[in-house]
């Protein structure tokens, strides 16, 4: 199943595309401004050539992060993660150094300006760190399994008839048959399932049956409790409705998504990928 890129971490992906080219035609101008000169001090001249290498291969870099964000790969969100955290802890440091100013020729100089745009940038990229740890970008970064679990579909026992009696002789009428015997106390069959494929109790099964069915976590007002502090504790509810199953947000704190996508309402067909906080399950129609 292709997964869907969140549209945040396409923007992240561009910043680090348009911060690496960057970088890296900077150190090609630097290494092309070097000259060797002959002579005991002729190696200064050739300092920027070697200072050069620093920003191309910091270039290449992000332009690696930015490639295996859109990708999916684990290796370049942790990556992304500590260069933003370095350029976090390099901004903070210097704008404040910048704003606390400092002595020339006896005089305290401020720099109030580059200050605050250092601060502006340490603050995005607080936010890009933070954005990189919530729950469905953590999901966008795992693999994705290649078969989905079958739910176990229980036979359905044909009720019992009470067979015709024989005509008897010479009395010409014949007995009707009786109505099927109905047990009483026995839950109707399910016609839908649940199957939870990431989280805690991975591989769990959730019979669904015509009504209407909560999941939360809350035990006392969930009919599918999920106990995790990512579930609200009524998440959502599922309905069957003129022959379809429809999902029903209930005001969630983290939401709920159908293959990637937040809804208030959906329809679900055979196969749709649902996520409750941290569980993400398979539904399956019987």
């Amino acid at each position: 199943m292709n997964k869907q890129r969140p549209v945040g971490l396409i923007i992240i992906a561009i910043l680090f595309f348009l911060g690496g080219a960057l970088s890296f035609i900077t150190g090609l101008l630097v290494m092309s401004s070097a000259v060797s000169l002959p002579g005991e001090y002729g190696y200064l001249f050739a300092l920027p050539a070697v200072a050069g290498i620093v920003p191309v291969i910091i270039g290449l870099l992000d332009i690696a992060i930015g490639w295996g964000l859109l990708e999916g790969w684990k290796w370049a969100r942790i990556l992304a993660i500590v260069v933003l955290a370095l350029g976090l802890i390099f901004n903070i440091i210097s704008g404040i150094a910048a704003l606390a100013g400092f002595e020339v020729a006896g005089e305290r100089v401020s720099l109030v300006g580059p200050g605050l745009i250092s601060l502006i940038i340490a603050a995005i990229e607080g936010f890009i760190i933070w954005y990189l740890f919530q729950p469905e970008i953590v999901q966008f970064f795992k693999p994705v399994q290649a078969g989905s679990v079958q739910p176990t579909q229980r036979a359905t026992t044909p009720p019992m008839r009470e067979p015709t009696r024989p005509i008897t002789q010479p009395r010409p009428q014949v007995t009707p048959p009786r109505p099927p015997t109905e047990v009483i106390g026995v839950p109707p069959e399910p016609v839908g399932w649940l199957v939870v494929r990431y989280g805690p109790h991975s591989g769990k099964q959730f019979a669904l049956r015509r009504g209407t069915t909560t999941v939360g976590r809350d035990p006392n007002r969930s009919d599918i409790v999920l106990n995790d502090p990512t579930v609200s504790s009524e998440h959502a509810r599922i309905k069957y409705e003129r022959g379809q199953f429809y999902i029903y947000d209930l005001a969630s704190t983290n939401g709920t998504f159908v293959n990637n996508r937040r809804i208030q309402r959906q329809m679900l067909m055979d196969n749709d990928v649902i996520r409750f906080g941290r569980f993400e399950v398979v539904f399956k129609k019987v």
